[in-house]
């Protein structure tokens, strides 16, 4: 491999490592509002999305998945193991798997945009459509589990998120803009 390949693998590495951690440092923090609580992990996510390629966003969100796994408490509220991928908010985390290459796909189709603001609201789109696809995966599995109705779920697992996510995807939406400058278009 020439000296050049390996400089930007390492770099590609290092970046995904980074963005790993980034989404294991906002994933514990919680606050309870019910049986579901707000985290910050999504915020992660979509950060790493939005910044990242397909593949590197993936590569991070899999490597904050296996760290959980391990034991390491990175998950919501402080939360690790393979039990938490089977209760009744466990398709919320596994839809990351989802959301972080599908956000990604869409933010290089709409790379081009002139200019920040325009930049910001198409990579805002984006996000609020990895919401969506967190909310679809998360609410069927809690449906699943808790043997509940599709409307009372929506009013647990949806209603009460909504005005936090859509905040969550502009947030994300602007720092992932600024972080693309900085790191340039190799990420």
């Amino acid at each position: 491999m020439p000296r050049l390949e390996k400089r930007r693998s390492l770099q590609h590495l290092t970046v995904c490592a980074l963005f790993a951690a980034l989404i294991s440092v906002l994933s514990p923090i919680a606050v309870p509002i019910g049986p579901i609580p707000v985290s910050l992990g999504l915020l992660g996510v979509l950060i790493t999305a939005a910044t990242l390629s397909p593949v590197g966003s993936l590569t991070a969100v899999a490597v904050f998945m296996a760290l959980g796994l391990c034991g390491l408490p990175v998950f919501s509220g402080g939360g690790s193991g393979a039990m938490i991928f089977v209760g009744p908010t466990g398709g919320y985390l596994w839809s990351y798997l989802l959301v972080a290459p599908l956000v990604s796909l869409f933010c290089r189709l709409v790379r081009r945009a002139r200019s920040n603001v325009a930049a910001i609201f198409w990579t805002s789109l984006a996000c609020l459509a990895g919401v969506v696809i967190c909310y679809i995966c998360g609410t069927v599995q809690y449906i699943f589990l808790m043997q509940t109705s599709l409307l009372s779920a929506l009013a647990v697992c949806v209603l009460p998120f909504l005005p936090f996510d859509i905040a969550k995807s502009i947030l994300a939406a602007y720092l992932a803009t600024k972080l693309k400058n900085i790191l340039g278009t190799r990420v």
